[in-house]
């Protein structure tokens, strides 16, 4: 029996190809949802109410989210234990200072300055780098504190439905080049934090785009104890407007794998796993950086090449003094977004520091 499908393709045929020139119909609105809710509860056969009921609940909350999103009962004996705002801070190249967040909570701020200064008393600090990527939370508050460090005059940062907020006058702003890493699950509080400092000129956003998950939500807890999270509120940024449900988009894309930029989290130096789609592998040779092909090899970056440019030395000659002073190999840094934004930094502080040339003599 020839189907409805194969007469009208025939038809197209029989047309010589007019059917190519048609144009699409619109799309029809939705069916009343009541309606084919109760259709299907009276008519479909071989399911029962829960599990018509079940299906109908993840539907929408798969077509709602991020806005809506469905959360489990508290329990009331288990206190929840916050995860710590700032994660890890470490030392990269004895004068880049990298911090990385988890859920931004009212801490974060104090917990940055306090980690900056640990660092800074015994290595000053030329560029800083904060880390954002699996970070979000719901605390606007804590992403304008620490956002506030960064600005010294008085500047709309955020406004999450209880006014604009601003920074504060002060003469301690952080003044250090400044590089922000983000990817998809970069959300809530830290994705405003990412964009308050972009938007602010105070850093570059570095990775990929965030998740577009900034607004203030409200919850409701739902008679099985459950508890249902709805966006009520979207957070807009300094100028007004609200970060868009596409997220922010980088302004140096690298693109690498979750799985990978996971394990990079843990160890920067952490090979990716087997089987990196060829894009997340040449990534992590380095897009910008003259990465070495191989472990035992040391980096080499734009800020290294610079230096020996001004010096007048070249690979050789850094090679043979390395090895005359007994100089280990340096590992090899693996996470592809962290060491593009080390490059940038490093490049940045050689034409911060740069001594203005003399005029030739005649």
């Amino acid at each position: 029996m020839m189907t409805r499908a194969t007469q009208t393709m025939l038809g197209w045929v029989a047309m010589g190809g007019a059917a190519c020139c048609l144009v699409a119909a619109p799309a029809e609105p939705a069916p009343d949802f009541g309606e084919v809710f109760g259709l299907l509860r009276t008519h479909l056969k071989g399911i029962d109410a829960d599990a018509l009921n079940k299906a109908a609940v993840e539907g929408l909350l798969d077509q709602l989210h991020p806005k809506v999103t469905l959360l489990p009962a508290r329990d009331p004996d288990t206190p929840a234990t916050p995860a710590p705002s700032l994660r890890k801070s470490l030392l990269f190249d004895g004068a880049f200072g990298y911090f990385q967040f988890g859920p931004l909570a009212g801490d974060a701020g104090a917990r940055l300055r306090e980690a900056f200064d640990q660092l800074n008393a015994t290595h000053p600090l030329k560029g800083v780098i904060l880390d954002l990527r699996f970070a979000g939370g719901t605390d606007y508050g804590a992403a304008v504190a620490v956002a506030d460090w960064f600005f010294a005059g008085s500047q709309p940062l955020a406004d999450w439905g209880s006014g604009m907020k601003h920074s504060a006058v002060k003469d301690n702003a952080l003044a250090l080049p400044l590089a922000i890493l983000v990817n998809t699950k970069t959300a809530g509080a830290a994705e405003v934090l990412a964009g308050v400092l972009r938007q602010g000129g105070i850093g570059l956003l570095l990775g990929s785009r965030t998740a577009g998950q900034a607004s203030q939500f409200a919850e409701f807890t739902l008679r099985n104890g459950q508890r249902l999270r709805l966006a009520v509120q979207p957070v807009k940024l300094g100028r007004g407007r609200p970060i868009s449900a596409s997220g922010l988009r980088p302004d140096i894309h690298v693109a690498v794998r979750l799985a990978d930029e996971s394990r990079f989290l843990e160890d920067a130096y952490a090979p990716a796993a087997a089987g990196a789609p060829a894009s997340a592998a040449a990534a992590a040779a380095g897009t910008a950086a003259s990465q070495a092909t191989n472990a035992g090899s040391r980096r080499i970056n734009e800020a290294e090449l610079i230096r020996r440019h001004r010096e007048n030395r070249g690979p050789d000659d850094e090679r043979e003094a390395g090895q005359e002073a007994g100089e280990p190999d340096a590992p090899v840094l693996q996470d592809p977004v962290l060491a593009r934004a080390l490059d940038l930094l490093k490049g940045l502080a050689v034409i911060r520091v740069k001594p203005p040339q003399s005029s030739p003599r005649e």
